[in-house]
């Protein structure tokens, strides 16, 4: 079943990040990020270059890190949603 985890909340409060995905039966999750806008309630779907996402940390108000898996390689990045 397609499911919602790994909720991140920027500390002002106006974006929200999880990862949409099937989820395992053991609680593991890998997919795509979609950033939400909490003032417009504008949700995004974010392209990670082929990563599936497995984590999400707000840096800062405007930057999200996140980390997953490209094949067999770690990949771990940044995403600005304000710069898209």
């Amino acid at each position: 079943t397609w499911s919602l985890g790994c909720p991140a909340a920027s500390a002002d409060g106006k974006w929200l990040a999880v990862i949409e995905a099937i989820a395992s039966d053991r609680g593991v999750i890998a997919g795509d990020m979609v950033v939400i806008d909490v003032v417009r309630w504008h949700p995004q779907s974010v392209q990670a270059d082929g990563v599936d996402v497995t984590f999400l940390s707000w840096r800062n108000d405007d930057a999200l890190t996140y980390a997953g898996l490209r094949a067999q390689e770690t990949v771990i990045g940044d995403y600005q949603p304000r710069n898209g």
